[in-house]
């Protein structure tokens, strides 16, 4: 395997240089994938006509390279550039063939190519299949983008389809997807995501998949993981963090907290000394076992162990035309609990783990990120932990939806001149364990750890790379070639 740098604007990526061969299988990419050229009824195309020249409307469909050409039932020449390349055999345009479960659902229905344009917030319910906005009882208010209810209302299809060993995932199909500078899309509930195009999708505003991380309990982002909920890492789905251990014979000790993991682990919780009693801190949680370009399931990150905080979403944006993102993309965790407190030798509990950042994944001829734009899926700070001063503690903070700077951990409580940690700071920063946490009498409770990071990942045409041009990418760009039908 050789690779090929692409350059354009102030950055570049590293792409593998594969021909003819469909990078995710290995296998000949089949009849689909025939040169353009031929008609329909393999005759060899004539010369390009002009857009809006006569022709004879009885014509076949053609190809010419990478152009369609058809013509009208009025004799008019139409000409169509091909993003995916052309169909010779079938005279038309290639469409995106997405590799995760998205592939099952028909969009062929989708006519809604209304910008969303409106300088307020836009809920997309992954559960319901509602777009629109809603007051804080829940009611709707304006005219809704898109009623609730499976198939296609308003132009916008909607269907949930299953996936092996994740969340299950909601598909949205619009014939173009915008979103206005003015305007932030927050993609909600239990269902991962995908918002799929028959043509361009275009962000230009905020588009969030985190979750609700200022309300108690936090809420994961969709297709992510409560917090507290310590589960392997699988193909599918990440581990979450386990909680902080108590000191076996006097539990006056207690471990913090670990953080999630997704794209990379959670940090380890911190340790609590307590003269002779110990309390180790909780194991981070652990990375999906395998990357979305190689296990074609969209799952969101993990939840921090104990008071922890969620895990970020999962969101794929799939187009047959180009995606572009001049705002922000993000799915970044939460920052896990501050510790528990007690004013008596008893432990309570140590400071949560943050949750591990989401995943991000885009599927396009091509993928361009402007300077201005911003992807983002890291993970939560750990929750400080505390060895005697209730007031001092803090949570960690909730992973940056603006640059990639890491999310501090929460400031921890302390007894006199003892000073207990902080917790750990969200990835992108080195995945270090919190320092333990000493006190020579009373109970004391360690900071959590660190949410790992999320996955990022891009799919595109066969020889252009997913473009970066001075952006921010956190953490960066997997990189793998586009499938056709």
């Amino acid at each position: 395997m050789r690779f090929v740098l692409v350059v354009l604007g102030v950055a570049a990526l590293s792409v593998p240089a594969c021909t003819g061969v469909d990078a995710t299988s290995g296998s000949d990419p089949g009849p689909n994938m025939d040169e353009g050229g031929t008609t329909a009824d393999g005759s060899t195309s004539g010369t390009l006509p002009e857009a809006g020249s006569g022709c004879n409307a009885s014509a076949a469909p053609r190809c010419d390279g990478n152009t369609l050409v058809t013509c009208s039932s009025a004799g008019v020449a139409e000409i169509t550039p091909c993003a995916l390349d052309c169909d010779a055999a079938q005279g038309r345009c290639k469409s995106l063939r997405p590799t995760i479960a998205a592939s099952d659902v028909d969009i062929s229905a989708a006519t809604a190519t209304k910008p969303i344009d409106l300088p307020d917030t836009i809920l997309i319910e992954a559960d319901t299949g509602f777009i629109g906005r809603r007051n804080p009882d829940g009611t709707s208010f304006g005219t809704p983008i898109r009623a609730a209810g499976a198939g296609t209302i308003d132009g916008v299809v909607y269907a949930v389809v299953d996936q092996t060993g994740a969340p299950k995932l909601a598909v949205f199909g619009f014939a173009a997807l915008s979103i206005g500078a003015a305007t932030t899309v927050k993609v909600v509930g239990t269902n991962a995501v995908a918002l799929m195009a028959k043509g361009p999708i275009a962000v230009d505003g905020h588009l969030s998949a985190r979750g609700d991380c200022a309300v108690l309990p936090r809420i994961a982002g969709p297709g992510g993981f409560l917090a507290g909920l310590p589960a392997a890492a699988s193909d599918g789905a990440p581990g979450g963090g386990l909680g902080g251990a108590v000191d076996a014979v006097n539990p006056f000790a207690c471990g913090g907290c670990g953080g999630g993991g997704n794209g990379t682990a959670g940090t380890f919780g911190g340790n609590a000394v307590d003269g002779a009693r110990v309390g180790s801190g909780g194991l981070g949680g652990m990375p999906r076992g395998k990357t979305i370009l190689v296990e074609p399931i969209l799952a969101g990150g993990g939840g921090g162990g104990c008071a922890g905080g969620p895990g970020g979403g999962a969101l794929a944006l799939l187009a047959s035309g180009e995606i572009r993102v001049t705002g922000v993309v993000e799915a970044g965790g939460c920052g896990g609990g501050k510790a528990g407190f007690s004013n008596s030798n008893s432990c309570g509990a140590g400071g949560g783990g943050g949750g591990a950042g989401g995943t991000i994944f885009f599927e396009a001829p091509t993928v361009v990120v402007a300077s201005s734009g911003r992807v983002l899926a890291n993970g939560g700070g750990g929750g400080g932990g505390s060895n005697g001063m209730e007031g001092l503690r803090a949570d960690g903070s909730d992973a940056s939806s603006t640059d990639a700077t890491p999310a501090p951990g929460g400031a921890s409580g302390q007894f006199g001149s003892v000073v207990c940690n902080k917790g750990a700071a969200g990835s992108p920063a080195a995945a270090n364990q919190p320092l333990q946490c000493d006190h020579s009498a009373g109970s004391t409770r360690a900071a959590g750890g660190a949410g790992g990071a999320g996955h990022i990942a891009a799919r595109t045409k066969e020889g252009v790379a997913a473009v970066v041009s001075g952006a921010v990418v956190s953490p960066a760009f997997l990189n793998e070639f586009v499938q056709t039908r």
